[in-house]
């Protein structure tokens, strides 16, 4: 039986971009999809552009619901897909027409639970990745996939973008018994939910194709600036991402790796959040947290001792810390 893919968009304040992105997902080579056009509460004209398509194409799917972000928006395409898998796609972005018929080509070739290509972020509307001669394609495991997004060394697997969940097809069994997106998340959503797909996937496999391009759009909340808001946010998404990581891992036997990982990765990033970070109240707690995982870290022994040194120089004195790191 052919794989029915579910492709959904979590859309908002996107109209001057969403009938490219839809007309991007209609000239696909690969027929059988529905598209689940998901009106987040959009105040612009989206939720009569995702009508005006419903009707021209049986395949299009449209719920209109009021705003809860991303998460809750791609949840609700969650809840009522009918394919074998899922396909997530930003509206402000497009992609290039054999995009899903690769995705599909490969996890059935390879016997995997999710099929990837690379991605490219472009300024114009209208960009088209020039064809190579030919293409790498590469299998790792689910957990083999998850050390080298946390590793650092993910480039050759994943591409620029090893945490998206764009540009990736998922066998819908990943889905099945209830995971969905944590709704609690405005930013930052796919590093949550990440570990438990890529840890309930038996096989991984990658093209190194660009076929997913990014739009970057001014008024998109992941790609325009950084305001204080924003980062306090990100901030309490941050903490609130690495506790549940680390949670899970050490729930799972043969995971020990992936808990060192997480708290070296946690405690470093968290230094990084609190040198950009004014608000003094947000400053307070990624502190808090980062004395808090520290300890948690040490104790357990998932630090090495020169990362030991490092960090802990940094909970002694973050200014004496800074100073050797310019000196360094």
């Amino acid at each position: 039986m052919q794989n029915k893919v579910s492709i959904i968009l979590p859309i908002y304040n996107v109209d001057k971009y969403l009938a490219q992105c839809i007309d991007s997902i209609l000239c696909q080579t690969y027929k059988n999809f529905e598209i689940i056009l998901v009106d987040d509460g959009s105040p612009d004209k989206c939720g009569e552009i995702c009508d005006t398509y419903a009707k021209k194409d049986s395949r299009i799917i449209v719920i209109h619901k009021p705003n809860g972000g991303v998460s809750s928006a791609r949840n609700a395409g969650l809840d009522i897909m009918s394919g074998n898998s899922v396909l997530f796609i930003d509206p402000d972005d497009y992609i290039h027409r054999e995009m899903v018929e690769t995705l599909v080509n490969l996890m059935a070739d390879y016997s995997a639970d999710i099929s990837l290509c690379f991605s490219r972020g472009t300024y114009v509307r209208d960009y088209a990745e020039p064809d190579a001669e030919s293409y790498e394609i590469k299998t790792l495991t689910g957990k083999e996939a998850l050390e080298k997004i946390y590793d650092g060394t993910s480039f050759e697997f994943f591409g620029y973008n090893p945490t998206a969940v764009m540009f990736r097809l998922y066998n819908a069994d990943l889905f099945s018994d209830g995971l969905r997106f944590d709704e609690s998340a405005r930013m930052a959503e796919d590093l949550i939910i990440n570990p438990y797909l890529y840890s309930r996937a038996e096989k991984v496999v990658s093209i190194n194709r660009r076929m997913y391009y990014f739009y970057h759009a001014e008024n998109s909340l992941t790609r325009s600036k950084m305001t204080e808001e924003k980062q306090i946010m990100l901030n309490k998404t941050v903490i609130h991402m690495y506790d549940d990581r680390i949670n899970y891992f050490k729930g799972k036997d043969g995971y020990n790796s992936l808990v060192n990982l997480t708290y070296v990765t946690a405690l470093f990033d968290i230094i990084s959040k609190i040198e950009v970070t004014k608000n003094s109240d947000s400053k307070k707690e990624l502190k808090k947290f980062y004395n808090r995982k520290y300890k948690e870290a040490v104790k357990e022994k998932r630090i090495s001792t020169k990362q030991m040194i490092i960090l802990g120089l940094f909970k002694i004195s973050p200014l004496f810390f800074k100073l050797v790191s310019k000196i360094k």
